[in-house]
């Protein structure tokens, strides 16, 4: 798309603050601020969030790959909490997506791209991260 026009409605300021006051504040009780690429995995279902079913595996807070580690405040984000390397969060990645397919049965893609040089083991992880996905 190279250009778009848009047409609004006038609105409530005083309505649309609250809102986005509402918004930052659910991001603020919801997500986690430790440094993180934001949610990892593609929820497999509308009813079936990553972050509820990490949450049920009692992986929030508690898996770790050296530095990186399942958020304790959303199971769907991984934070670097001593230096991750990405291996480590893609050594993760997996133990998550393994986990979610052996007690649910479910499929998980990444949301986001491994991008940069890669090491044998990355592209190794990130191949059987993938697979199946469409991008």
């Amino acid at each position: 798309m190279l250009s778009a026009e848009l047409e609004f409605q006038p609105g409530d300021s005083a309505k649309i603050a609250e809102m986005m006051d509402q918004s930052v504040n659910f991001r603020k009780t919801h997500h986690p601020k430790d440094p993180n690429g934001g949610s990892v995995f593609k929820n497999p279902a509308k009813d079936m969030p990553v972050g509820r079913l990490m949450g049920e595996l009692g992986a929030k807070g508690n898996w770790r790959e050296g530095g990186a580690m399942v958020s304790p405040l959303h199971g769907n984000f991984i934070v670097n909490v001593d230096h991750a390397t990405s291996t480590e969060v893609l050594r993760l990645m997996l133990r998550m997506k393994h986990a979610i397919k052996e007690r649910y049965g479910l499929d998980t893609h990444p949301e986001n791209l491994f991008l940069g040089e890669a090491t044998e083991e990355e592209q190794a992880l990130w191949q059987e991260l993938t697979e199946g996905a469409s991008h």
